[in-house]
């Protein structure tokens, strides 16, 4: 059975890369927000979760080319907030 798509396809595509956009766009929000609160502003789990994934998609089961392009940017801005992490977690640690 061939699966039936609700929309069209060019309406799918303007979704596709307006969800990739609005995904940037909070990363940097998030990244901007690190560096001026000196604080890691994503839960490390959700971290943890989106590094997995966007390894997994970007290399060993890879989208066709524009999606993997907003893909690999998802997954160097994650490293940025992990850098934040490393760098500014030590602040939320109870003290001994």
């Amino acid at each position: 059975m061939v699966k039936q798509h609700i929309l069209p396809p060019e309406i799918e595509l303007v979704l596709m890369y307006a969800t990739g956009i609005f995904w940037i766009l909070t990363y940097l929000v998030l990244i901007y927000k690190g560096f001026k609160d000196k604080r890691c502003g994503m839960p490390f789990i959700a971290l943890c979760g989106n590094i997995t994934w966007e390894l997994l998609y970007s290399f060993l089961l890879p989208y066709p080319t524009p999606e993997n392009i907003i893909i690999r940017l998802w997954l160097f801005l994650d490293l940025m907030i992990l850098f934040q992490f490393i760098l500014y977690s030590r602040n939320d640690l109870p003290k001994p």
